[in-house]
């Protein structure tokens, strides 16, 4: 049950509970009352025919004609008894009695100046109220200290369960999951503590696979380095084309390893959330086709082939970092180009669609990129082929990630068996 539920049955209980007990203790322990309600109207009807007396004697036989439940008297000026009559359960009264507990009184001058009073009493209604008002504060107070205190265990189950877990996950332990049963709204903030947890870990699990991604990538051309400037101090270079020969690849391995470290830099300052401050709206189409023609003269000049459609209207304005947006297309293209077949074509394509905007970059592959393998082609340092060997740390791709995540956008990759081709394609939402 969630926790306002509980507070408004609280608030209507409160309200509610008193007047069923009252209604409950009325007509349990007092009998008489519903007849005395009864009596009631006709209580009233008694209380018009006063109004029409002429003498002692029409007051008198008004009063006579009550129901037995309610006792009535007539009064003199003098507190004389004209009438009496005592409904069962009352015994004998004085006038000051009489007075005290009645429930009508009138006074009636008659035609001739006499002044009457007419008192009328119920054994039911003064005898029992006390008795139902104490049991409406007892049994307000017994509902509210029942539910509150329930209320409050549930609610102190709860936060010691999540405290129990994060302090779990304070500690480090990301595998126990959060879990509170009870109470909907602690259900709730469990599932969404357990959804961070989740989310930690697998933040926690990118950061290795980063961390162990950099060492092996660093250490391989290191370990070149070294050994070959081992082999040139301890002299087992004794002629001078070997001295050259092993020079030649600390240099080449230096090379490697300033160009890996400069693409490290380059991620990280990606993923920086500083870039999100450079978006600025502006035309689309033109940056594109100027971006198309640039690609394809370069295509041309390494010996591949570039062709592209810019379908979209010259007027339509997107934010995004130019810099940012023509290094990921770039990144793309030299994926479509490095693992796509080069006796075909690459195309680059921007349309509209349902959603948004796809600018969409189509090989034909020399294999098809397995779902699993998509799955996880976007994340850093991973490498569908194992031994696919490179300058590069694999951060290509999870760069283009990281971009369109800058600028809210998705990137989406798949493999169409019946085209043979491999598609990229960043998607631009409506919004």
């Amino acid at each position: 049950m969630k926790l306002k539920t509980r507070f408004a049955i609280i608030i209507v209980g409160t309200f509610v509970v008193p007047v069923l007990v009252t209604s409950l203790v009325m007509f349990l322990f007092a009998p008489d009352f519903l007849s005395f309600k009864m009596a009631t109207s006709e209580v009233g009807v008694f209380a018009l025919s006063l109004k029409q007396a002429n003498s002692v004697q029409d007051v008198v036989a008004a009063a006579q004609g009550l129901p037995e439940q309610v006792s009535v008297v007539v009064f003199d000026e003098g507190d004389k008894f004209l009438f009496r009559r005592d409904a069962p359960g009352f015994g004998a009264s004085t006038s000051d009695d009489f007075h005290q507990q009645s429930v009508f009184t009138r006074e009636v001058v008659l035609p001739d100046g006499q002044l009457v009073t007419v008192l009328v009493r119920s054994v039911a209604f003064p005898l029992y109220m006390p008795l139902a008002g104490l049991a409406a504060i007892l049994s307000v107070l017994f509902f509210l200290i029942f539910l509150s205190s329930r209320t409050v265990r549930s609610i102190e189950r709860s936060i010691h369960k999540l405290e129990e877990s994060t302090r779990r996950i304070a500690d480090g332990d990301m595998e126990t999951p959060v879990v509170v049963e009870g109470d909907d709204t602690f259900v709730a903030l469990a599932n969404s503590f357990d959804g961070m947890r989740m989310k930690v870990k697998a933040e926690n699990d990118r950061r290795m696979r980063f961390f162990m991604g950099v060492s092996h990538d660093l250490k391989t051309p290191l370990a070149s380095i070294t050994g070959y400037s081992e082999a040139l101090l301890d002299g087992l270079a004794e002629d001078a084309s070997t001295r050259d020969r092993y020079l030649k690849i600390i240099h080449t391995k230096g090379k490697l390893l300033d160009r890996r470290i400069a693409q490290l830099i380059q991620y990280i300052k990606i993923t920086d959330d500083s870039f999100h401050a450079n978006l600025k709206r502006q035309l689309l189409a033109p940056f594109l086709e100027t971006f198309l023609e640039l690609q394809q003269e370069e295509a041309s000049l390494l010996g591949g082939q570039l062709d592209g459609e810019i379908a979209l209207p010259p007027s339509l304005e997107v934010s995004f970092n130019q810099d940012l947006l023509t290094r990921a297309m770039e990144n793309l293209l030299q994926n479509c180009f490095r693992y796509g077949d080069t006796t075909k074509p690459v195309r680059m394509m921007a349309s509209l669609a349902n959603e948004g905007v796809h600018i969409a970059f189509i090989n034909s592959y020399k294999a098809p990129i397995p779902p699993e393998i998509l799955e996880h082609v976007f994340e850093p340092f991973y490498r569908g082929d194992q031994s696919r060997k490179g300058e590069g740390f694999g951060l290509g791709l999870a760069s283009v990630k990281s971009i369109m995540d800058i600028h809210g956008w998705r990137i989406e990759g798949r493999s169409n068996s019946s085209e043979g081709t491999t598609v990229f394609q960043m998607v631009i939402p409506k919004s």
